[in-house]
């Protein structure tokens, strides 16, 4: 009958997206199996443009700040 819902009629999307995660999945494998996995302290340094870093990186930000940032978001949206 024409309209009648056959689950085996999505087999086929089913096998599609059960290779798709395989192949991404393997793909993070490989790439995690094959890397390098020797860290010199170059390589953990947090990277700031270039420079070294210096000082503590948290301080607080005055209030007036993040109405500038909730403005621009807002203006930014209505824009779109």
């Amino acid at each position: 009958m024409p309209g009648t819902y056959l689950p085996s009629d999505y087999l086929p999307v089913l096998i599609f997206l059960m290779a798709a995660t395989a192949f991404g999945m393997g793909a993070l494998l490989i790439g995690e199996l094959l890397r390098l996995k020797r860290p010199y302290p170059e390589k953990l340094m947090p990277y700031e443009s270039g420079n070294l870093p210096v000082g503590e990186p948290r301080y607080r930000f005055s209030v007036k700040f993040y109405i500038i940032a909730m403005l621009f978001v807002i203006f930014d949206v209505e824009a779109i």
